[in-house]
């Protein structure tokens, strides 16, 4: 439980660090770099949402 508690606040900490820098971090990575990253994340996203399909269907039909 603690554990989960650190990792949260990890979360939130690198998250408002980002967002606040937001500005900043494009000005460095320019906006090839933003379309990149923002290409990257839809699809670990889709990965992500791929999966969770496939186990909910999966625990469906029981056989997960």
């Amino acid at each position: 439980f603690p554990v989960t508690i650190e990792v949260l606040l990890g979360v939130l900490v690198i998250s408002r660090y980002i967002l606040v820098n937001a500005v900043r971090i494009h000005a460095v990575i320019g906006d090839t770099g933003t379309s990149i990253i923002s290409r990257v994340n839809g699809i670990l996203f889709s990965a992500v949402a791929t999966q969770s399909v496939i186990r909910g269907v999966s625990d469906f039909f029981g056989r997960g």
